[in-house]
């Protein structure tokens, strides 16, 4: 929630706008469970996943492989917390096939090959929605456009291949012509 701008929406109705304008939702857990919303008593980041599973969104999730190995002010420090953490990876790991991984390079690593499979797997429109770009009359434009072009082809060809017009009148070759002379 850090990385978003001051807004005159409510954190969630921000971040469902976020979502519903992306075509992938990335999750990443460590060792926190994240800030929490006080009325439902989730984290953010669960209603997030959460949203976008019911949205459709295809989900790449990335769990760190042992909550074990991570220094202690990179973990929950409560017993409360770290058993929503734990609720929340196990209801992570049972909806979908999850990506483990221990460190920085081996996290990027995992979600750039994620990704290109993503692209080819699950098609989306991209980051400018073509959807919102490309209008009926743009595309009429476009078809008109195309056929002008093709018009204009073909009109260059024919002058390439053929004479001018208004030579038909003169001598073509073979007619014969007689030029007297004293």
């Amino acid at each position: 929630m850090e990385i978003f701008p001051a807004s005159h929406d409510d954190a969630w109705t921000l971040i469902k706008r976020v979502i519903d304008q992306s075509d992938y939702y990335l999750l990443v857990i460590a060792g926190k469970y994240g800030s929490l919303d006080e009325r439902l008593g989730l984290s953010y980041t669960e209603m997030e996943y959460d949203y976008a599973v019911s949205v459709g969104k295809p989900v790449m999730a990335f769990l760190y492989g042992d909550l074990g190995e991570l220094k202690s002010d990179l973990c929950e420090s409560t017993e409360q917390l770290r058993n929503k953490l734990a609720a929340f990876r196990r209801k992570v790991q049972k909806a979908r096939h999850v990506k483990f991984w221990h460190t920085p390079d081996e996290l990027a690593g995992q979600v750039a090959l994620t990704y290109n499979k993503f692209i080819r797997q699950y098609e989306a429109t991209g980051w400018i929605r073509a959807d919102q770009i490309t209008s009926a009359e743009s595309l009429r434009e476009l078809i008109d456009a195309k056929s002008r072009v093709e018009q204009l082809e073909a009109d260059l060809a024919s002058a390439r291949t053929s004479a001018p017009t208004g030579t038909e009148d003169l001598a073509q070759g073979d007619d014969e012509f007689r030029l007297p002379f004293w």
